[in-house]
Formats: C-alpha cells, sequence, structure tokens
C-alpha cells in the first residue's frame, strides 16, 4: 500500500471537488425553496438604510454598498412574528446608489400593510422582497461546474500516474 504522502495529493481534486458541489447545491437549493414560500399581509414598524462596504484592492477606497433594511411584524396560523429582514438575499437589492435604496423604503413607508414572504415550515425565516437576482444565481452554477471540472482534472492525474 502507498503511503498517504503519495496518495494525497491524488485526492486533493476530489475532495475540493466534493466541497464546491456541497456549497453550490446548497445555495441553489436555498433560492429553490423560496417557490415554497408564503405571502402574508404584514405592518412596517420601522426602515432604514444600511451599508457595507467592500475593498477591491488594497490600494483603492473601499466601495460602499447600500441595503434596504425594514423591521416588520407578520401573523401566520394565528401566530405573531416580528422580523428585520428585507430581502432573502440582501446582495440581489443592494446598490452603491444610496438614493436607490431611499426611494425603495420610501415607496413601503407609504403603504396601509405590505407584502411579507415566510417559510411556512418555519414562519420566523420571512422577508419583504424573496427575488433573486441572476448573478446571485450564477455563483451556485459556477460552484458546481468548477467542482465537475476539477473532478475531471481528479481523474486524468490518477489516469497518468
Amino acid at each position: 500500500m502507498a503511503p498517504l504522502v503519495f496518495i494525497a495529493p491524488k485526492l486533493a481534486p476530489f475532495v475540493i471537488s466534493f466541497g464546491l458541489v456541497f456549497f453550490g447545491y446548497n445555495q441553489l437549493n436555498s433560492y429553490k425553496k423560496l417557490n415554497n414560500w408564503v405571502s402574508v399581509q404584514g405592518s412596517l414598524l420601522q426602515t432604514k438604510v444600511g451599508m457595507y462596504s467592500v475593498s477591491e484592492s488594497q490600494y483603492g477606497a473601499p466601495t460602499k454598498y447600500y441595503y434596504p433594511m425594514a423591521h416588520y411584524s407578520y401573523n401566520y396560523e394565528g401566530s405573531s412574528y416580528d422580523n428585520n429582514e428585507y430581502a432573502f438575499d440582501t446582495e440581489s437589492v443592494s446598490s452603491t446608489e444610496k438614493k436607490k435604496i431611499e426611494n425603495i423604503l420610501a415607496g413601503l413607508s407609504t403603504q396601509e400593510s405590505i407584502e411579507v414572504y415566510l417559510d411556512p415550515a418555519n414562519p420566523k425565516e420571512s422577508a419583504i422582497n424573496i427575488s433573486i437576482s441572476n448573478k446571485r444565481k450564477s455563483h451556485g452554477y459556477s460552484l458546481c461546474v468548477a467542482s465537475l471540472l476539477i473532478f475531471l482534472v481528479g481523474v486524468y492525474l490518477i489516469g497518468i500516474s
């Protein structure tokens, strides 16, 4: 039997491939579960603009991204809930333009009641916006495709040794 030192490098592509497909599948599966969420009417309690920064290089200033935040309450099957998740996926609704986010929140504030989406299996999990951008969906697909390519590289490496 070959020592582990010689086997481990050959197994590395398979381990990496498994990890990538696991994360990609979980991401895509969480998006698919949104199709089962139901909508109820809720009450908006408070809104504000959130902000996070992303450094795109070590020399430049970080880019500021703004996103809507909302605190709301809703009832489902006789129980009351409240949450502060405006979006299921914050990155799908974030923008570098603060005014755009302020306009989204201003539109919410004028409504007497708001539509809230929730997971019927876990009604505490909810959001006002459950749309996922195509850019975000592509991340899950990219992870799955990358895992396939790395898996094929692993098969090739085992075949040539």
